[in-house]
């Protein structure tokens, strides 16, 4: 066997169908497929029985998407370990061209990409989660120090010796640390899945202030990761931050009576963002949802700042819980 595709699953009815849909139709014959359900309480595990292929593995407990990735890595009978998540929609040549990518370079342990659209572009919060994504992917290296766990390759012989993902919060960056450690880690932006994002702008958010504390946690303890190569720009996103505090700030400006501050601070942070709004309108065609756009990813900022803020305190107090300790990682 040269290809195990590992799946986690968590009440994943919506989407899973299409997911298994498409890998039974991909162009590569020689690969199994492992789902593990992390306890669905929905018809995820009727879903699966359509597609006999499919090797199905339940979780007793609902235990997380790192623990079922790494419980699905252990059944797996592949050279190369290609994980994606229920809520993906892979090409049907996504096995072959990942597979390519190992090919041709021997010093490669993982190639990961990103998304090439989203599953349903007329619905404009899920064109918009993507083309934010896809406008902070735009100048990553070909060689990076983290993954995305959702479109992900990796020889299982490296895998196994890392010890998988490790169990916590944000375990695709955690990996793909340990993984350039042990060899090259592609991005291959080209070959992207369909990805089916948070149906609700308060799910949005809450994964956004989610991601900046987990974010924070992982290199507040492992400070040799805060210079890797990432899928994202820490020093961009500080910049952005910063301009959104001036913004937050216009009380004080009015208290301190100098109104023309808060007009200044939204001047500056719209001119900032010109690159930005450039980029979806290039990309959606549409001046409304450029519009619609800015002021999203602005209450995203004041959302990455909460989770930075709660991360800090939580830091500080000691009062991380277990899934947040990330000392093991240290290598």
């Amino acid at each position: 066997m040269r290809v195990s595709v590992i799946i986690p699953a968590y009440n994943s009815e919506t989407m899973l169908d299409r997911c298994l849909k498409a890998l039974s139709n991909s162009t590569c014959r020689e690969f199994e497929v492992n789902l593990v359900d992390d306890n669905s309480q929905d018809a995820t595990k009727e879903i699966v029985k359509n597609f006999p292929f499919v090797r199905y593995f339940r979780n007793q407990t609902n235990l997380g998407p790192a623990i079922s990735r790494n419980l699905g890595a252990k059944h797996a009978k592949g050279k190369y370990l290609f994980f994606i998540d229920a809520d993906c929609v892979p090409e049907t040549d996504w096995i072959e061209k990942m597979l390519i990518r190992f090919t041709k370079s021997t010093d490669v342990v993982a190639v990961s990409g990103g998304y090439s659209n989203p599953v349903d572009r007329e619905d404009i919060l899920q064109l918009f989660q993507h083309l934010d994504i896809k406008f902070r992917h735009r100048k990553i290296k070909e060689s990076i120090e983290s993954t995305t766990s959702g479109n992900l390759g990796v020889i299982k012989e490296v895998f196994d010796r890392i010890g998988g993902f490790p169990e916590i919060i944000n375990e695709d960056e955690a990996l793909g640390y340990l993984l350039s450690r042990e060899g090259r880690v592609l991005w291959d932006q080209s070959n992207g899945v369909r990805h089916h994002f948070k149906g609700s702008h308060q799910k949005y958010l809450m994964q956004q202030y989610s991601f900046a504390k987990s974010v924070f946690l992982l290199q507040s303890r492992n400070t040799q990761m805060i210079k890797a190569a990432k899928t994202y720009s820490p020093l961009k996103i500080i910049f952005e931050l910063f301009v959104t505090l001036l913004i937050l700030l216009a009380p004080l400006y009015i208290i301190i009576q100098q109104p023309m501050l808060v007009f200044m601070s939204i001047l500056i942070y719209v001119l900032l963002h010109i690159g930005y709004l450039k980029y979806m309108y290039h990309e959606s065609k549409s001046i409304a949802f450029s519009c619609y756009a800015l002021p999203l990813s602005f209450f995203r900022n004041i959302y990455w700042m909460g989770g930075l803020i709660s991360g800090l305190y939580s830091f500080l107090k000691g009062k991380t819980p277990t899934k947040y300790d990330y000392h093991k990682i240290n290598r």
